[in-house]
């Protein structure tokens, strides 16, 4: 069993589910402000998380259980960064001589902005860790195409902050162990996610495309495969 929880990324990547009939494969998907702050309780040696932080929409309830290996979608999800109105009087402190209008922000500052942000889906994280689960962050597509003109950011400032908040979020994951499945590189150019591999709604600021979904879930599929045939290596006696 594949399991892949998370947020609203993960309904997208449901639409290959079909390109893996041989797979048994367990979306648990929900909106993405439910994964900002949450309970997580041990239960029957698992973890069950739980949120209702939006009242308009379910309430996150998903229960994981250390069978088989699991996806998280969430983490590396960083339009709340790049589209903040900070942007609007601000630009990253490397590309601040190409901005000398706007006021540059240290990079120590953006680690804390981010650490903050990510510090209880770190705790789940490690916590996944220690109690045995085989875990992997997916990585979402990079800022889509159409980003620096849905929320006005000049496309510099998107890119740097995109950049910089992903690296920072991967060297943290790497310190605790856990790997993440990159983007693939053919979905993106200049460091935007290309039309084909967006969503085709004009007004949809993040989201990746069928075509996307399915390039990701084939690394999904591969990466889960790689880790049964190291566990049956694992198994053979010497």
């Amino acid at each position: 069993m594949i399991t892949i929880f998370g947020d609203s990324h993960v309904s997208i990547l449901g639409f290959a589910l079909e390109d893996h009939p041989n797979h048994d494969i367990k979306m648990l998907g929900a909106h993405g402000a439910n994964w900002l702050d949450f309970d997580i309780q041990v239960v029957d040696e698992g973890l069950q998380v739980t949120a209702e932080n939006v009242p308009s929409v379910p309430k996150l309830d998903v229960t994981l259980k250390p069978e088989g290996p699991h996806y998280f979608s969430s983490i590396l999800h960083t339009p709340p960064y790049f589209r903040d109105a900070i942007w609007k009087t601000h630009c990253p402190w490397n590309i601040a001589a190409n901005h000398r209008n706007l006021v540059p922000l240290s990079n120590s500052t953006l680690e804390l902005w981010i650490d903050r942000a990510i510090a209880r889906r770190m705790e789940l994280l490690e916590m996944m860790v220690v109690t045995g689960f085989d875990i992997s962050v997916v990585e979402p597509p990079k800022a889509v195409f159409r980003t620096p003109k849905l929320f006005k950011v000049d496309k510099d400032i998107i890119r740097a902050v995109d950049t910089f908040a992903r690296s920072h979020i991967c060297k943290r994951l790497e310190d605790i162990g856990v790997m993440v499945i990159h983007a693939p590189e053919e979905t993106y150019e200049n460091g935007f996610t290309t039309p084909e591999y967006s969503a085709a709604r004009e007004t949809d600021p993040h989201h990746g495309s069928k075509l996307f979904s399915q390039a990701v879930l084939n690394k999904i599929v591969e990466d889960s495969m790689e880790e049964v045939a190291w566990d049956q290596l694992a198994a053979v006696p010497l």
